[in-house]
């Protein structure tokens, strides 16, 4: 797969986090260059350095990136996944009206004034986010792909609700895990069940490598020994699954 611009995908990856998107590009196969990995999240970009040590990373913050900067980057795909709680399900759901918006809709309005605006945008976000006003779009979750997590966030399937408190090694669903994994039980994901047939239950939280399995990230996608748990779930509880990004990637370039 290549760019109408040449040969190699020039990428430029908003609310870059630690690296979902990256991991989808090369899952995908796409012959992509990240010309800039932009995220104000000092911890996020940490991890994102400790993988992708050379991939430029911009801490910065989205909502101040000038329409300067954006055409001298040039790039013909834009990725991005914008702050997801004024558009949760479970929120105020404030919408374009939230605060955190405001950078999402920065970017917007540069892409209007641009003169050499990007070829493809892929956004990613969760459900509520397809009736906002700020855009109209499709829902995936990972289970469509055979992977056991349903990760239209908080739990939801689509339909129905689906909170589990507990699955066990065999389960062939989990719910979402959110950056409050661990650090709250209910409704932030699942926690997994070790079965005792004579003597009682073991429950356990997933660890995050666990989590980062399911959120289908590769295996040396690793944490910087100074990430605390506390971040680590944080910050995959913020992410993306890899896997499913990586087929709308696979769908938008072909």
């Amino acid at each position: 797969m290549s760019s109408a611009r040449g040969q190699v995908m020039q990428v430029v990856e908003f609310y870059s986090g630690i690296g979902g998107m990256h991991y989808a590009l090369q899952e995908s196969n796409i012959n992509a260059k990240i010309l800039a990995a932009i995220d104000i999240n000092t911890v996020a970009n940490n991890v994102y350095r400790h993988n992708f040590g050379n991939t430029p990373v911009w801490q910065r913050e989205i909502g101040k990136i000038s329409l300067k900067e954006l055409q001298e980057l040039n790039g013909d795909l834009y990725t991005m996944s914008p702050p997801c709680q004024p558009f949760t399900r479970l929120g105020k759901k404030a919408d374009v009206n939230d605060a955190r918006t405001s950078s999402f809709l920065h970017v917007i309005d540069l892409l209007i004034k641009m003169e050499n605006p990007p070829k493809y945008i892929l956004l990613e976000n969760v459900k509520g986010f397809e009736t906002s006003a700020a855009r109209n779009e499709f829902l995936l979750t990972p289970l469509q792909f055979g992977i056991p997590n349903s990760r239209l966030r908080r739990g939801y399937d689509g339909t129905s609700e689906f909170r589990p408190n507990v699955v066990k090694p065999d389960s062939q669903r989990s719910c979402c895990f959110t950056k409050s994994y661990f650090h709250y039980a209910e409704g932030t994901g699942s926690v997994l069940q070790i079965t005792n047939p004579i003597l009682h239950l073991k429950l356990r939280y997933f660890t995050p490598r666990e989590v980062a399995n399911i959120h289908c990230f590769p295996v040396h996608f690793n944490f910087p020994e100074n990430a605390t748990k506390k971040q680590c779930y944080r910050l995959l509880g913020n992410s993306l699954n890899v896997h499913v990004a990586s087929e709308l990637l696979k769908l938008l370039i072909t």
